[in-house]
């Protein structure tokens, strides 16, 4: 008999917190110089940088879960635009799709061959490169015997990788970088 009761008294008062949830109003707003497409609750939207069409907001119940725009969709370098939050609860979460611009990145080689380089996927072409860059992959080659290359870079922090060497396992190529300014110059040489 007490068992009944028991699941009884749960259930009333599960029943009794039902639509406690509050309303969570998400404004999603574009302040970069792009279009940007978007996934958000399952709907698909667009967002350009003008006055009409800048931003959205919709009110979601909270019991549905939190959201985040998702399988967002821009033209060019996939660092070229960040997206910020701003969670105030209930008072409202807030995403901002702003410009990420780029510094520009000089890169020499010293050594005696052509090496690659990757920084994540954070390298860009400049259009001004004296080497390759491949933009599926986001590696710059840079040509041997103190080649130079210009190009871009969405970071101030780089991790550069060495993807090519020569077969010679004592004569590893380095990179050393520093940034000035706005620009990060990096030289690529031989490790004695």
């Amino acid at each position: 008999m007490k068992k009944p009761l028991f699941i009884l008294l749960i259930a009333a008062f599960l029943g009794s917190c039902a639509g406690e949830f509050d309303d969570v109003t998400y404004t999603i707003t574009n302040d970069s110089s792009k279009t940007v497409s978007f996934l958000f609750n399952n709907i698909s939207r667009t967002l350009n940088n003008k006055s009409i069409n800048k931003s959205i907001t919709c009110t979601i119940n909270s019991e549905k879960g939190k959201f985040v725009p998702k399988n967002i969709k821009f033209s060019g370098h996939i660092r070229s635009i960040d997206l910020k939050t701003l969670n105030k609860g209930i008072s409202g979460i807030f995403y901002t799709f702003s410009d990420n611009n780029p510094l520009t990145l000089n890169v020499r080689n010293t050594s005696t061959a052509p090496v690659t380089i990757k920084a994540d996927d954070f390298i860009g072409a400049s259009g001004d490169t004296g080497g390759a860059f491949n933009a599926a992959q986001y590696t710059l080659t840079i040509p041997p015997n103190n080649g130079a290359v210009k190009a871009y870079i969405y970071t101030s922090t780089p991790n550069f990788t060495i993807i090519t060497e020569e077969s010679d396992t004592f004569q590893i190529p380095v990179i050393e970088w520093e940034l000035k300014d706005d620009t990060i110059y990096a030289v690529i040489h031989k490790r004695f």
